[in-house]
């Protein structure tokens, strides 16, 4: 298992497959090859991105009730 191209996408999923290549000195289809294994084994189970809400015009309200 190739830890180090696990955590170059835990760090940022927004890298492409040709950009992991290059920082792990392997082929593009290799990661592509490896990304779709993981995928199917269920070790990666998404990509998403985090929005600072705050820094944004979107209007929205939190409430907790006891």
């Amino acid at each position: 298992m190739d830890n180090k191209l696990l955590t170059l996408i835990e760090n940022d999923a927004s890298l492409t497959n040709e950009q992991l290549a290059v920082m792990l000195g392997k082929e593009k289809e290799e990661i592509s090859d490896l990304i779709r294994q993981y995928e199917k084994d269920g070790v990666i189970l998404g990509r998403k991105a985090l929005i600072d809400w705050d820094k944004t015009d979107r209007e929205y309200v939190t409430a907790f009730i006891e």
